[in-house]
């Protein structure tokens, strides 16, 4: 999971760096039927291109922390942890599928695109063997002999 944060965070960098070059052509697509004078449209383009670097930036930073949260949890063997993994896992399998399909993307993208692709589905495989399931439940059933352990000294303590 630590491999796959990092190359989404470089991919991530990547498509910052980019964001620029993303505005400034799809305002040249769109130059011929703009009704704004090039003052009015130097000024969206700029504006524009602090949008998606703002957005850019908030989503590397958002998946960021949904990656260390996944990592944190599923270290410490949360099933719900790797359930939400699988389900994040298959849905960012599917948007690196479609971000390589666009044409915007550049020879680095998708490179670090297909090794991304590679890393998520060796997570998701990972997740559901034999020895990762047996940890999970081992952490489990640990969890629950420790909660009925501090209930007993809990109802002990409780005694007149």
């Amino acid at each position: 999971m630590i491999a796959a944060a990092l190359i989404q965070a470089i991919n991530s960098l990547v498509a910052i760096a980019s964001a620029g070059t993303i505005v400034d052509s799809a305002m040249a697509r769109n130059r011929g039927t703009s009704t704004l004078d090039s003052h009015q449209l130097s000024q969206a383009t700029a504006v524009a291109k602090g949008f998606v670097v703002g957005l850019f930036v908030t989503i590397l930073i958002i998946s960021l922390i949904v990656w260390a949260l996944m990592i944190w949890f599923n270290l410490k063997g949360r099933n719900w942890a790797r359930i939400t993994a699988t389900v994040l896992g298959g849905l960012g399998i599917i948007s690196t599928l479609t971000s390589m399909g666009q044409t915007a993307s550049n020879g680095l993208t998708v490179v670090l695109g297909v090794i991304l692709l590679l890393v998520e589905i060796a997570i998701l495989v990972l997740l559901w063997m034999k020895p990762t399931s047996a940890f999970y439940k081992a952490v489990s059933a640990q969890r629950a002999a420790r909660n009925i352990f501090a209930q007993i000294a809990d109802l002990h303590m409780r005694r007149p």
